[in-house]
């Protein structure tokens, strides 16, 4: 809720993305995420503040003005800006502010009305596949991949912090191999 805190945090990931600016061919991205205050949190919860998610979300939202200057500024310390829309009305928001790249969250791989929204939207999508079945990544391919979609699975695992020995990197070698 403060673009100031905003700017300090892309300031400090700048830092350590040009540390490690000498390794060709990487991007550095930052990840931004919209939910539509009003229709994410169910009505009788609007105002919980016992609710540390609601809380959060609620105290950290910004005005479309106000993710667009930390877009901007992302861009101009070099960064590409990316997006975590968690409900179809941020899927507009995403469009509507030219951001290049569309982040599906693990906990949304399988929420079909949301992914038919994006798969409407001209932008590549990163898909996180933690917490998925190959049976449901197998559908997600399938349905983007039959409507001509740049689509790219990211691995992760829903676990946070995640520790070495509980990274599964073996995945990434088997999503490849697969998809």
């Amino acid at each position: 809720g403060d673009v100031e805190h905003g700017k300090r945090i892309i300031r400090e990931l700048a830092t350590v993305k040009n540390e490690y600016a000498h390794f060709a061919g990487f991007e550095y991205g930052i990840k931004f995420q919209f939910r539509e205050m009003d229709s994410f949190i169910h009505p009788d919860y609007q105002d919980r503040t016992d609710l540390k998610y609601v809380k959060r979300f609620k105290e950290t939202d910004l005005t479309d003005a106000e993710f667009l200057e930390l877009k901007s500024f992302a861009e101009e310390l070099g960064f590409v800006p990316l997006c975590t829309g968690f409900d179809e009305p941020s899927i507009a928001r995403i469009e509507k502010m030219g951001f290049p790249l569309i982040k599906i969250a693990s906990c949304s791989f399988t929420d079909w009305p949301l992914l038919n929204r994006i798969a409407e939207v001209d932008i590549p999508i990163i898909a996180s596949t933690a917490t998925a079945s190959l049976d449901e990544i197998d559908n997600v391919v399938s349905f983007f991949l039959n409507r001509n979609k740049d689509l790219t699975l990211m691995h992760c695992v829903a676990e946070y912090p995640t520790y070495p020995k509980e990274m599964q990197l073996n995945q990434i070698k088997l999503l490849k191999e697969r998809y």
